[in-house]
């Protein structure tokens, strides 16, 4: 062999490595930067790496994951995930029923007013119900 001491650190690499543990997968780096920061800030050792797909995971000691996890459940952390209008109003078929447009137009602007409060300095989760009356019959 070469090189010994080298072979070592590849050796110590892998086993560290495998006392490693996927918390989160497929962030959004600001998100997965949030949640290292917050981890670390209690004191968890937590790093992100980049997935093959261009997204963040997180990652612990295995021996922490339940306190990672209860940190970040405290933080308000993974935020919400909201559609957007865009993502509501994706067409799929080539006419859609003023029945599929009325209900798209209200999920997309619900979720558009949850995602607005979520930001809201000490909101931790929000949910918007909209329910507008039918004007059909006018």
């Amino acid at each position: 062999m070469r090189n010994p001491a080298g072979a070592v650190v590849v050796l110590c690499a892998l086993v560290l490595s495998g006392c490693q543990e996927d918390l989160y997968t497929n962030l959004a780096e600001r998100e997965a930067n949030s949640m290292v920061a917050t981890l670390q800030r209690s004191g968890i050792p937590a790093s992100r790496l980049l997935q093959q797909d261009g997204r963040m995971k997180v990652v612990v000691d295995h021996d922490r994951f339940a306190e990672a996890v209860t940190v970040l459940d405290d933080a308000g952390l993974p935020n919400q995930a909201f559609a957007s209008i865009g993502e509501v109003f994706k067409r799929e078929g080539l006419v859609a029923s003023p029945t599929q447009d009325r209900a798209g137009m209200l999920y997309a602007l619900s979720e558009e007013l949850s995602r607005t409060i979520s930001e809201i300095d000490g909101v931790l989760s929000a949910r918007i119900h909209i329910v507008l009356p039918d004007n059909d019959h006018l």
